[in-house]
């Protein structure tokens, strides 16, 4: 019996490696892909006269990736021309795609722009954007008169 043992043996782990006694093989998760950034592109005019000190003008993105107070003002300096709406600023914002809601208002300057007024020409819009699209907006303000957002204009 002390010989067959050893022989024994043998036989038993050979038929555990035929029958899978090796570890098992686990499935790699697969991760989803991340959905390509999207980029929505505000340009902000003025249409017809301003207010005389001066006016501040700011949005606010709310959605997957939401944006807080942004001030409208690209600082690039542009030549006035009463006949036509001047650009306050283009703004270009990079978002997750989903659904947004974009508000806009202007803050009127009281003296300088160190003190603004309470907000006027307040407007909103709601819209979606898919991953990779470049989605422009236009913003138009005028004296006295609210705001208009134009989702996908081209200019």
């Amino acid at each position: 019996m002390a010989r067959a043992l050893p022989a024994i043996l043998v036989l038993v782990l050979s038929a555990c490696r035929a029958v899978g006694g090796g570890p098992t093989p686990t499935a790699t998760p697969t991760a989803s892909p991340t959905p390509a950034p999207a980029v929505v592109e505000l340009r902000t005019v003025q249409d017809g006269c301003c207010f005389t000190e001066g006016a501040m003008s700011y949005a606010t993105l709310e959605g997957p990736s939401p944006q807080r107070e942004m001030a409208l003002e690209d600082g690039v300096d542009r030549d006035f021309d009463i006949n036509a709406p001047f650009v306050i600023g283009v703004r270009q914002v990079t978002v997750a795609p989903g659904h947004y809601e974009l508000k806009v208002w202007q803050r009127p300057c009281d003296g300088n722009c160190g003190y603004l007024d309470p907000p006027v020409g307040t407007a909103s819009e709601e819209f979606d954007v898919t991953g990779g699209e470049h989605l422009p907006i236009l913003i138009t303000f005028r004296l006295m008169d609210r705001a208009t957002i134009q989702v996908g204009h081209r200019s």
